[in-house]
Order: structure tokens, then sequence, then C-alpha cells
């Protein structure tokens, strides 16, 4: 879940004066025993193979009176986006775009209760989101298409060395005694 606090906090002082946004991962299973869960998902307009997008997502998570637990691993793919003319949808060059992009995300969660009243927990994730796309976005000569009726449109063949890309590694530490 997400929790949403506006303005500063005693915890977090003045440089929180925005608010804070606090966001709760799930924690391992309430049964005793292992379980998991498994996602697969696959959608298309129906335009081309070119707007085919993927995700398949597996976790698995375990509890008992000592500790929690869950490890969870997601990927996605996606393909062009069409209107509903079956024209590529314009790639957004100022802030790149969702099409033809693959996303991986690997989250570990483990909690530790070391008494009735303290609890360590742990989170890592990795993250990457990659895109690599043989298309761009042609302006005319001289930008020429800019300033004309002509219509800005998708071309293949674009190449570029390195497409924009978002790679994160995060972990975390928590330590709680409520006594």
């Amino acid at each position: 879940r997400i929790e949403v606090f506006s303005g500063a906090s005693a915890i977090y002082g003045g440089g929180s004066s925005g608010g804070i946004i606090n966001i709760i991962t799930k924690k391992g299973a309430d049964a005793g025993e292992l379980s998991g869960e498994t996602w697969f998902g696959v959608s298309s307009g129906g335009n081309s193979s070119e707007d085919l997008a993927y995700q398949v997502a597996q976790s698995v998570s375990m509890k008992n009176d000592k500790m929690d637990a869950r490890l969870a691993i997601s990927y996605d793919q996606t393909g062009a986006s069409y209107d509903s003319n079956g024209d590529m949808v314009l790639q957004d060059p100022t802030q790149t775009t969702s099409q033809y992009v693959s996303q991986i995300d690997i989250m570990a969660t483990a909690g530790f209760n070391l008494s009735n009243t303290k609890r360590v927990d742990l989170m890592a994730q990795y993250y990457n989101s990659a895109q690599d796309s043989d298309y761009g976005i042609d302006y005319g000569s001289n930008y020429a298409y800019y300033y004309s009726e002509d219509d800005i449109e998708m071309v293949d063949g674009y190449n570029l060395d390195d497409q924009a890309s978002t790679e994160r590694l995060m972990a975390t530490a928590e330590y709680n005694d409520n006594d």
C-alpha cells in the first residue's frame, strides 16, 4: 500500500516540507508454509506483431513465528502503440516512451522478529528499464514538418548506440524496538 503524508513531520524535519510518500511492500504469506503467485499477461491491438506486449511475474513467500520473507520477479516487454487509424503513435523524444521497452524488477524482503518488541526488516530491489527501438521521428529536412501541414511520422531505421534506460539498485534496513 502507499501512504501519503502532506507537510513536514517531526521524524523527517524541515527537509520533508512537501510531505512524505511511504511505500509498504507485501510481507511473507500468512500461512506457515511456502506459497507463491504467478502472473502472465499478453496484449495486442491486432495491428501487427509490432504491438505485442507481455508480462510474466512470479513471487514466492513464507512466514513463521520468527521471520517472514518474499521474493518477487517481474519481466515486461512492450511493443509499438497504434492509433485508431492504424498509424504508429509518435514516441516522445523529450521523456522517452513506453514503446519497445523491456523491464525487469526483482525485489526481496525479509523480516526477523528478534523478540516480542524488536524486529529487523531488510529489503533489496534491482530494477532495469531499457528501450530498444529501431523507430525514430521524421521531422523532415531542416525540421520542415514542424512548420507545415505535413504529418510528422515514425520511420524505421533509427539507430542509436545508447537508447534511454534506467537502472536502479536499492537496499534498506530498518530496526524497530516498540519497548
